[in-house]
């Protein structure tokens, strides 16, 4: 079969999809009420912490890998009643992903092979979900990935020293895979300021001040994770209907 000439390939313009987004965060900050906030949304829900909110979602407890990916052939023959396909939270799915490799090749753990082997195999079954997920994305559905948040020293050589950093709790290769197919990777945290005081006798000091006030982080900053392909300002609302809103005005701008 010949192939097929570079005019009939070349496509000029936008291609809006639904947007996929992966939110990462202490716990307890408002990740998965973001989720639940989504509109017509379904939670594969890993974290067990839905009990208190109006959501709609699948017990992922007693599921295996396996189960997710059959859930999620079902979910792309779905039209009309699903419109965003979340997941609360990676870093437990990942767990699952590893029991799936261990089963596989009757370990008793991740590590028992040695050399990162047990990452390896789970990297590539990760890979099979994002492949998953991305075809959900082309059918019309948006993407939505909650992550618990670490905080990880970093080294980089053109720096010259380390910092801290707050990242995710999943494996490096696992996080770097997620962070790549992600349209936007937003930090969620409760918004805090530092004073500075001056004392007795002249002395300095500064005091961290919670306001209250939950926002997203949306591009990189110091000590924070973040990208986004829409254009949206360094800060904003916590908020998911605001979150939406600011992508559909930008991409209509």
């Amino acid at each position: 079969m010949a192939a097929k000439l570079l005019d009939d390939l070349i496509r000029t313009g936008f291609n809006h999809q639904e947007p996929f987004l992966v939110i990462n965060g202490r716990p307890g900050v408002g990740k998965s009420t973001l989720l639940a906030n989504l509109p017509d949304h379904l939670i594969f829900n890993y974290d067990l912490g839905l009990g208190e909110l109006n959501a709609r979602s699948v017990d992922m407890s007693e599921q295996t890998f396996e189960d997710q990916l059959s859930l999620l052939e079902q979910v792309s023959q779905r039209q009309g009643d699903i419109k965003w396909v979340c997941f609360d939270s990676a870093d437990k799915m990942e767990v699952k992903i590893q029991e799936s490799v261990c089963r596989d090749h009757g370990w008793s753990s991740i590590e028992e092979p040695g050399y990162g082997k047990g990452y390896m195999y789970a990297r590539e079954k990760n890979a099979k979900f994002l492949r998953y997920t991305k075809r959900l994305q082309q059918k019309g559905f948006g993407i939505a990935i909650s992550c618990h948040a670490a905080i990880r020293s970093l080294n980089e050589p053109h720096l010259g020293e380390s910092y801290d950093l707050y990242t995710s709790k999943l494996h490096k290769h696992i996080a770097a895979d997620l962070y790549e197919a992600a349209d936007a990777i937003l930090f969620a945290t409760i918004k805090t300021s530092v004073q500075k005081k001056t004392g007795d006798f002249g002395k300095k000091t500064t005091q961290n001040v919670v306001s209250g006030e939950r926002i997203l982080y949306t591009q990189p900053m110091t000590g924070v994770e973040a990208k986004n392909r829409f254009n949206l300002p360094s800060e904003i609302p916590l908020d998911a209907e605001a979150l939406l809103n600011l992508i559909s005005e930008n991409r209509n701008q």
